[in-house]
């Protein structure tokens, strides 16, 4: 089912996004997740094919499987600000406009291709803060053996 939804605001002190809560809301452009939201969960905003901008709070921990699967009008995401230690499956699968990926050194639980069908992310536009071998060497590599 497609969703009319074109904005949103949240709730305050809410600690997640819930399953499937912006699920094909394919008229989304913008969502700016407020601070204390430490969950993405499963299919959060899976199919919102006109999202372009989404602004993640420093407080996010986990991104779960699917929540940004089919994106397909992202061209850049920053999470280099955030604490995210969990990068679900296919978490931005098929996000296929998807060229700059800014992430943080603190992911530490990465799941089996968080990026899958993402075919014009490259390595030399992931940018990583701080030192990190984790999911940074796992991108790279699956970015050059395409």
């Amino acid at each position: 089912m497609k969703r009319k939804v074109t904005e949103l605001s949240f709730v305050q002190n809410i600690k997640q996004i819930g399953q499937g809560a912006c699920y094909f809301c394919e008229l989304l452009i913008n969502v700016d997740i407020p601070e204390g939201i430490t969950e993405l969960c499963e299919s959060s905003f899976q199919g919102c094919a006109g999202l372009l901008n989404v602004k993640f709070p420093t407080t996010l921990k986990k991104v779960d499987k699917w929540a940004f699967k089919e994106c397909s009008s992202i061209e850049s995401l920053d999470l280099s600000h955030t604490d995210l230690e969990t990068i679900g499956k296919d978490a931005f699968g098929y996000c296929s406009e998807l060229k700059s990926l800014r992430l943080n050194s603190t992911i530490r639980n990465p799941e089996y291709d968080p990026f899958s069908g993402c075919s014009k992310l490259v390595p030399s536009y992931i940018y990583n803060r701080g030192n990190s071998d984790n999911i940074f060497t796992y991108i790279r590599w699956k970015s050059t053996v395409r």
